[in-house]
């Protein structure tokens, strides 16, 4: 539910909110993989989808198809719904930039994102949120719009750099 608001909430905001996880690090050029299969909002995508079918489909062997997009390249936030220790909601916001690599051919929708010089630094700092596993990827730098949010629903926004 945290991560369907936290969707809801960006593509409100017209900045499109698709499902999204943290896939895998690459260290040495400090990118992460952000992404997954699922509900897509077709703002942020640069091209029509491409289906896939698998052979292997989140790691069970079997038969499926997947619908992938590509992730627009560019400014892209990740926003989330975490708690605070006395359990009370709170906005996280990360903001990257996808930006052009290889990526893994899973039948997911992926972007590499460069959240900064330090990649483990940063999944280090988001995790310590009190967020949950998933979260909303959309595209454009959304901060400081959910910090206006934030302030009208008296709620905490917390901007993870």
């Amino acid at each position: 539910m945290k991560t369907c608001l936290a969707m809801q909430t960006t593509s409100a905001l017209g900045a499109g909110g698709t499902f999204a996880e943290f896939n895998m690090a690459d260290f040495e050029k400090n990118q992460v993989m952000v992404g997954h299969d699922g509900p897509h909002d077709l703002r942020i995508t640069d091209s029509g989808p491409l289906i896939r079918g698998l052979g292997l489909y989140h790691g069970k062997r079997g038969h499926g198809l997947s619908v992938e997009f590509s992730i627009r390249k560019g400014d892209v936030s990740i926003v989330s719904r975490g708690t605070d220790a006395q359990g009370a909601f709170k906005f996280v916001v990360a903001e990257s930039q996808s930006v052009p690599g290889p990526l893994p051919k899973i039948g997911n929708s992926i972007t590499r994102g460069y959240f900064g010089p330090d990649v483990a630094a940063f999944l280090r700092d988001w995790a310590m949120r009190g967020v949950p596993h998933h979260m909303s990827l959309c595209v454009g730098h959304v901060a400081s719009m959910m910090k206006k949010l934030g302030r009208a629903m008296d709620m905490d926004v917390e901007v993870v750099r």
